[in-house]
Parts: C-alpha cells; structure tokens; sequence
C-alpha cells in the first residue's frame, strides 16, 4: 500500500563500518534521501557501497533488495555540508531483472515555494524503535510545517536516527521535501527540518532520472 511501500530502508557501508537512512522510490530505479547518507562532507568521502529495500517491514523484504550503482549529490553539498543541500540521488540495479519502481511502485515529486502550514507526513526506519523492538519496520507521524525560510521547512514531528532521508509528504502523498534532522534557533526553539522542493532540488532530481 502506498506511500509504505515505496519508502525504502538504504543500507550504507562506509570504510569505518556500517549505517542506514531512509528513502523513497521516485522512479523506477531511482531513490530519493539525504547526501550525508552518501557523502560524508566533512572528509568527503562517500560510501563503499548500499542496497535500498523498499516497504521494508518486520525484517521482510517482499519487493526485493536493490543494490545501489550510482548516487548523486551536489557539488555544494560535498564542498560546504550546506543543510539545504543535503539531499541526493541513488540509482538502482534490478533485482532478479525487476526494477524496484516497477515491483513497488514510485511517488511523485512536487516542485513547491512555500509549504508553511501545511499538513506533513514523515516515515522511515528510527533507530530507537527497530532497537527496542528487534525488527526492521516503518514508524512515522504527521503534523504541519511551523517555519520555513527559502529552502527549508521546520515542523515538531518526532523523529530519530535512521530517519535521515525520509521524504516529507504532503496529504497526496506527493513528495515536497527531505527530511534532514534537528535545527536550533537563536530565539531557543528547537525543530526537526530539511530541503524543501524548491526549483533548484527539483529540477536537480529531475536531471538525474
């Protein structure tokens, strides 16, 4: 059932050991997440290697494992680690000559400017969650975006590691976002955010399809 089984749990193998995020399925065989679950920019040294399961639930895997071959970030994201640009593109081989966005499906993408107020919904793999429960499943919320400024969107949803990459999708499921992690302010309040799907992120993504 969409949009679960387009969301994709992404293991990662860096050189120091092993990690995860979350994605999302945009194509049929293109995943949407985070470039820091790709690209570390601080050393600027990318992953060994991942595989993307999409729908990923209680440890099964029913619409297969893809194994990343190529990813994409901006030039940017790997020079500054600038939040706003820390979303990136994988692409996928088939798996047992299926494609994964023909096996689960894909979400579409949705260029937007201001989505402040808005009714948003983030779902992925916590690591909180999967560690006391033992199993690999997908947990999530909804809530409305709070703040914004050019490129990102700030909202209260409660989210932990693991999570970076999941999508923020809006009541038709269509994706206007990637959620990043936690934000502190001057004024002291603290929120979760990420890029929203201004033109530049869209037209990147689109590029990359």
């Amino acid at each position: 059932m969409s949009p679960f089984k387009q969301i994709s749990y992404i293991e990662l193998e860096w050189a120091d050991g092993w990690g995860w995020c979350t994605g999302t399925l945009i194509g049929k065989d293109t995943v949407l997440t985070n470039g820091h679950c790709v690209v570390d920019p601080d050393t600027h040294q990318g992953i060994r290697g991942a595989y993307v399961f999409p729908g990923l639930n209680n440890n099964h895997y029913r619409y297969g494992a893809y194994e990343v071959v190529d990813y994409f970030v901006t030039s940017h994201w790997i020079n500054t680690g600038d939040s706003a640009q820390d979303f990136a593109v994988l692409k996928l081989a088939p798996y047992y000559g299926n494609n994964a966005g023909d096996v689960a499906g894909y979400l579409p993408i949705k260029q937007v400017t201001n989505i402040a107020n808005q009714t948003i919904k983030v779902y992925g793999y916590p690591s909180d969650k999967i560690s006391n429960t033992g199993t690999y499943s997908q947990w999530g919320m909804s809530g409305s975006v709070e703040r914004e400024d050019t490129s990102l969107a700030f909202y209260q949803l409660d989210t932990f590691n693991g999570q970076s990459g999941s999508a923020l999708l809006n009541n038709a499921n269509e994706i206007v976002g990637v959620h990043r992690g936690g934000y502190s302010f001057t004024d002291g309040q603290t929120f979760n955010g990420g890029p929203k799907m201004i033109k530049p992120v869209y037209d990147f993504i689109r590029a990359t399809q």
